[in-house]
């Protein structure tokens, strides 16, 4: 299913840091706008992005109530978190990440069809996961309370077994394993399942 973003406006805040995210958001059809700070009385948008010099910024350009604010850092420090907490950031991405990750997050935070039941975290981890006797990898795409989507990786029939082993933040050589069955094959921008 295609997801139509077409009427959607993004507004980056950087200084050309973030000419990837521009591109990418073009191939989806968004409209996007670019600026170097907040000024000037900006037009409402549905999504605002900025780096770590802009995160002050990101909280006075617009007013629309269910904008969504990224930031895209390049590193995690304890000033930077105290600083997007306080301007209001819903989400921190901090590079690299996979290019599959970002498509699948810009496509969440524009979709405003009907609401999910459970609210989906892009990831963009690497994985192993287990169906049956042989192990294979993957990227974790997205996570929520209820499930996972894995790609880069050969789809599997629904209803299939499966364990997927997600490495720690803090230590990637341990990992914790949590056991499901395949709902769906996910094929598009990268093959996998769900």
């Amino acid at each position: 299913m295609a997801v139509d973003v077409s009427g959607r406006k993004v507004l980056l805040l950087h200084e050309g840091e973030l000419a990837d995210l521009r591109a990418l958001i073009e191939t989806l059809g968004a409209q996007v706008a670019e600026a170097q700070d907040a000024a000037g009385g900006a037009p409402d948008f549905d999504l605002v992005i900025a780096t770590a010099r802009h995160l002050r910024d990101i909280s006075r350009v617009s007013t629309k109530s269910r904008v969504g604010r990224i930031a895209v850092l390049d590193r995690d420090a304890r000033t930077l978190r105290a600083l997007w907490r306080r301007t209001g950031v819903d989400l921190v991405v901090i590079r690299p990440v996979h290019p599959v990750a970002v498509r699948l997050l810009l496509l969440d935070a524009l979709y405003r069809g009907r609401d999910r039941r459970v609210r989906r975290v892009a990831v963009g981890v690497p994985v192993r996961f287990r169906s049956g006797l042989r192990a294979r990898t993957a990227l974790l795409a997205d996570l929520s309370t209820r499930g996972c989507q894995l790609v880069g990786c050969d789809p599997l029939p629904p209803g299939k077994r499966i364990t997927v082993s997600i490495p720690e933040a803090a230590n990637s050589q341990r990992s914790f394993s949590v056991g499901g069955h395949v709902v769906r094959a996910v094929r598009g921008s990268g093959p996998g399942f769900a």
